[in-house]
């Protein structure tokens, strides 16, 4: 190993931070806390007002909670109950799959894209014609890296009568996501393609859900009862300003970023698209046509294991990437990828030779694993 390193997994936590989440946070660390000043909640506030911004919503249908699995879990435990039929695409995180399972509900598959991430007019018609109770899309695949137009399907969906969740996690920072302003509920977490830290992530609620967790709220002490009536939903316990404050420094001006991180990510993975085409033992996942960039490319190796000899042999070697099935078994079981896939994450601060140094320990890798096959 010669001390080079790339870090490509951008999708599981991005690095590095940006600059203004770090001040943002650490502004909010020395600043007393939040019951002894003034402008008490400032922090929490002006976040949930940028997010609403970027989703059209009002500010007091945002809520800020520690990560994105719980707000996923927050939205099914509150919108559907044991026995209801949720629908989900075929590319559904396991955050989504269990929190279902875990409620009691009745899991149900929707082959929405194909092996080549087309989409199936027949089962997209077939979904619309059954209109479930509730269904949950995938706004962009955690493996594949396809940005999903999900934008009519919302509508669609909607207008049938279903209440639609958006698992948003691998969108935001990187796709615009006023497309599913519409939608329910809209969940995505700081610490990603954001660039923010971990310990915040949005839950955008235009319905009332019930509690998942009871506790403190700071109001209506005197009441056994968490939840307030004609409230969408009631945040408890001890709240993180500190993360809120560092989420809010990078949504403020998540558009002008988009323009132009999207045009520098898609000139980088184009170059390392190229690249693997031209490794062998490597093959590239599908991806679906989009006019956005997500930065994630995974590719099928012929031999070895992703996750147990792909990812910690490529880490020894400097590159880190991920391997498996990323917690999404959907797309690998449709792809007969039992072992999963080996991703590579990029994002705007990923520069050409860390995806050059990825294009040559991952050839090294593949021949070294081809000569003892």
């Amino acid at each position: 190993m010669d001390g080079r390193c790339a870090y490509l997994n951008n999708a599981m936590t991005s690095f590095p931070k940006r600059v203004q989440a770090v001040d943002a946070f650490l502004a909010e660390v020395h600043a007393l806390p939040v019951a002894a000043r003034h402008e008490a909640g400032a922090a929490v506030q002006s976040t949930k007002e940028h997010i609403a911004a970027h989703l059209a919503v009002d500010p007091h249908e945002v809520f800020l909670v520690s990560d994105a699995t719980l707000a996923l879990n927050i939205a099914v435990h509150g919108l559907v109950g044991p026995g209801t039929t949720v629908a989900v695409d075929n590319r559904a995180h396991n955050a989504v799959l269990r929190a279902i399972t875990g409620r009691g509900a009745r899991l149900l598959e929707v082959p929405v894209y194909d092996r080549d991430e087309r989409v199936d007019g027949g089962a997209v018609a077939a979904l619309l014609a059954d209109a479930p109770p509730a269904v949950c899309l995938t706004h962009v695949s955690n493996v594949t890296g396809t940005v999903y137009d999900v934008g009519p399907l919302v509508a669609d969906l909607k207008a049938a009568g279903s209440v639609v969740i958006i698992d948003a996690s691998q969108a935001a920072g990187v796709v615009p996501l006023a497309p599913v302003a519409g939608a329910d509920v809209v969940v995505f977490p700081a610490h990603k393609h954001l660039h923010g830290l971990p310990g915040a992530a949005a839950l955008v609620t235009r319905r009332p859900l019930a509690p998942l967790v009871f506790g403190g709220t700071g109001t209506r002490s005197a009441s056994t009862v968490t939840d307030e009536p004609g409230r969408l939903f009631t945040e408890v316990g001890t709240g993180n300003p500190m993360a809120a404050a560092a989420l809010g420094a990078v949504v403020t001006d998540l558009d002008q970023r988009l323009v132009v991180r999207d045009q520098k990510l898609s000139t980088l993975v184009a170059r390392l698209r190229l690249g693997l085409d031209e490794i062998p033992g490597v093959r590239s996942l599908p991806r679906g046509p989009s006019p956005f960039e997500s930065g994630i490319v995974s590719v099928a190796p012929q031999h070895g294991d992703p996750e147990l000899t792909w990812a910690p042999r490529l880490a020894r070697a400097g590159v880190v990437v991920r391997g498996g099935l990323h917690c999404s078994p959907s797309v690998h079981r449709q792809l007969d990828l039992p072992l999963g896939s080996v991703r590579l994450s990029l994002s705007g601060y990923t520069t050409e030779d860390e995806v050059d140094l990825a294009l040559e320990r991952i050839a090294e890798l593949a021949g070294a694993l081809d000569a003892i096959a």
